[in-house]
């Protein structure tokens, strides 16, 4: 049975991915809007097919750079959980 704690940093890793995902929407909105081409639907199609992409690769590109960390600081464990609620307590 897992852990509490760790289905606490599943939740909140996710909820961050998903605000994360929102605000580069956003983004793209913003910048389309800038340069004319808000009512493009299928440039904004094409920027939600890449965002969704981004999001379901992206808990695989996680453990590789938190690998990539661990090798340049050893002894040093990084968890996005943890350092969103240490941003909140501050």
């Amino acid at each position: 049975m897992p852990r509490i704690e760790s289905l606490i940093d599943a939740y909140l890793d996710v909820n961050l991915l998903i605000v994360f995902a929102y605000l580069i929407w956003r983004i793209a909105e913003a910048s389309l809007r800038i340069v004319q081409r808000r009512r493009d639907y299928r440039i904004q199609l094409r920027a939600a097919e890449a965002l969704m992409a981004l999001v379901v690769v992206s808990p695989f590109l996680g453990p590789a750079l938190i690998a990539v960390l661990g090798s340049i600081a050893p002894g040093v464990s990084v968890n996005i959980a943890d350092l969103a609620i240490t941003q909140f307590l501050d």
